[in-house]
């Protein structure tokens, strides 16, 4: 497999944002697609039967504003059954205007491009991740569909699948069956029911979402006869270093290159990635029993490393590269304005995100958190490696011990001087309580009193930054 060239970051007019969709093994196919709000009040939900590929029900077309990566091949004419027609689809209900697509000659052709048929296997089973790997619920109102999210990323995926001929049609908890339709193949839809075998959610620590599944053979790549498969989603960080060994180089770098163009450019991306379990039954039975062990299940709750845990993992790793998503998650109007007021306020603000370090800073900058022409200190996992030690859970028990040194008396609240006091007081016993086991805490907050006092230095030569931008002072 090998990919090569990005997805545009052209958009049409009007557009409400976009998620570029690279597939790795279809030879460079790439796409952008709308993620916004669907209207309120319910859609109605047509047959797929009477949608061809490249349209979408109106529940999910709030979410498509499809465009093709100029110079790549076209997904589009990849998935369709048969040649697409010259004259161009007119446009759906609610104006959005039909794909644009266009397939070089030379795809399937040039050297170290897959054949045809594979590459459209691979982008076909990187759709299916998409309409699978989620917590999406549909729920029927008055006759109208409604698509029930803890995101708008998630439907914004499960809108691309089905655009491209996967939709995802109904969950069956009670069952552990996930309905999919597939109008790949040119005529009716074929009704699919996939096994969802296990479930493991995104959490902050791990950075990435599983599900294992059982596929019907008719969804099962060319080649394949392993039923039970792993599909992983998350932050490329955690999952470019889970591949295998045997992936091509080649696919990796271009991935590593185009995630790091969209973080550049305040995109959320995530990687998609799949493995074929053959010896699933001898890990189901492993982990059914650690799933049965009171004490395994009180540590798991608990956040804490567990049997459950590490056998997870053990399924998460040797993956196969599929591809890679970016969301733009725009700012709501006046944003910036009301930030810059809680600061004129000598309100603190701080930018809570689990993005890459690229797009943080991105999107700080459109906040107008960070300043302009400022250059940040960044103290992060990759230049602080011992940071990577600090668990969530030793933090909070070392500020649940230390908290009460917040506390001001109710007649010192408006007094900024009693209040830094405070602050200094808990943070001379955090690091107090950290620095013997982690040394890096205070070797880290050395590095922030010295900008601090940068700051105020240039505070006082001349009138540009602020010293709000720091909470008025200090390395807090």
């Amino acid at each position: 497999a090998h990919a090569a060239g990005a997805p545009s970051s052209e958009k049409k007019t009007g557009a409400p944002g976009w998620c570029g969709i690279k597939a790795a093994a279809a030879g460079s196919c790439g796409g952008s697609f709308g993620d916004d709000t669907p209207p309120a009040g319910g859609v109605g939900a047509p047959s797929p039967a009477v949608l061809p590929l490249g349209q979408c029900r109106p529940v999910t077309l709030p979410y498509i504003n499809y465009e093709e990566a100029p110079g790549t091949p076209s997904l589009l004419e990849l998935l369709a059954p048969a040649p697409p027609p010259v004259s161009p689809a007119p446009a759906p209900p609610g104006g959005a205007a039909p794909a644009q697509s266009w397939l070089p000659p030379v795809f399937g052709g040039r050297p170290g491009a897959p054949p045809r048929a594979a590459a459209a296997a691979a982008a076909r089973d990187f759709f299916l991740h998409l309409a699978l790997n989620h917590s999406v619920v549909p729920e029927v109102v008055n006759g109208a569909t409604h698509l029930c999210a803890s995101s708008p990323d998630e439907l914004a995926f499960v809108s691309a699948a089905e655009m491209f001929g996967l939709t995802f049609w109904a969950r069956d908890a009670a069952r552990g069956l996930v309905t999919v339709l597939d109008r790949g193949g040119g005529g009716a839809p074929v009704e699919h029911q996939i096994e969802l075998l296990d479930v493991f959610p995104y959490e902050s620590s791990r950075k990435r979402m599983s599900i294992v599944v059982r596929l019907p053979t008719a969804l099962l790549p060319p080649g394949s006869s392993c039923r039970e498969v792993i599909y992983t989603k998350g932050a490329d960080a955690v999952l470019l270093q889970a591949l295998r060994q045997g992936q091509t180089q080649e696919v990796v770098r271009h991935a590593e290159e185009t995630l790091q163009e969209w973080s550049e450019m305040a995109l959320r991306t995530l990687v998609f990635c799949r493995r074929e379990l053959p010896n699933f039954a001898e890990w189901r039975a492993r982990y059914d029993q650690a799933t049965h062990d009171p004490e395994e299940m009180r540590a798991y709750r608990a956040g804490d490393l567990c049997a459950i845990t590490r056998l997870q993992a053990e399924l998460e790793v040797d993956l196969e590269l599929q591809g890679a998503t970016a969301i733009e998650d725009k700012l709501q109007d006046g944003v910036p304005e009301a930030l810059a007021d809680l600061r004129a306020a000598g309100i603190k603000v701080w930018m809570l995100t689990g993005d890459k370090v690229g797009t943080a800073k991105n999107i700080a900058a459109a906040c107008s958190i960070l300043p302009s022409g400022i250059e940040p200190l960044e103290i992060t996992e990759d230049a602080c490696p011992a940071l990577k030690q600090l668990t969530t859970a030793e933090l909070l028990r070392v500020h649940t011990a230390h908290c009460e040194l917040l506390s001001v008396p109710a007649d010192q609240w408006q007094n900024p001087a009693a209040t830094a006091a405070a602050e200094r007081l808990y943070e001379e016993a955090v690091t107090a309580s950290l620095e013997p086991r982690f040394p890096v805490v205070g070797a880290v907050r050395q590095a922030l009193e010295d900008r601090a006092a940068e700051f105020r230095a240039e505070e006082a030569a001349s009138a540009g930054v602020s010293g709000r931008w720091w909470g008025g002072g200090g390395a807090r």
